[in-house]
């Protein structure tokens, strides 16, 4: 059926399915990005920390 679809005026020759899964292979365009924003969303908790102790036995709700 794909074949039918095909543009039977086309010369290109099929793609493998290797090839075709290669296109679809994730990759991550800006390196270090998920890193940086890792980092920066820690030196804010520790700065909402500073900004904002606790009363005794009071925990925060993102504490680990």
């Amino acid at each position: 059926m794909a074949s039918e679809m095909r543009d039977s005026t086309s010369n290109r020759p099929k793609m493998s399915l290797e090839d075709r899964a290669k296109i679809f292979i994730p990759f991550n365009p800006l390196t270090g990005f998920t890193e940086a924003l890792r980092e920066r969303e820690r030196r804010m908790r520790e700065s909402i920390i500073d900004f904002h102790p606790l009363e005794d036995g009071e925990e925060r709700p993102f504490d680990d």
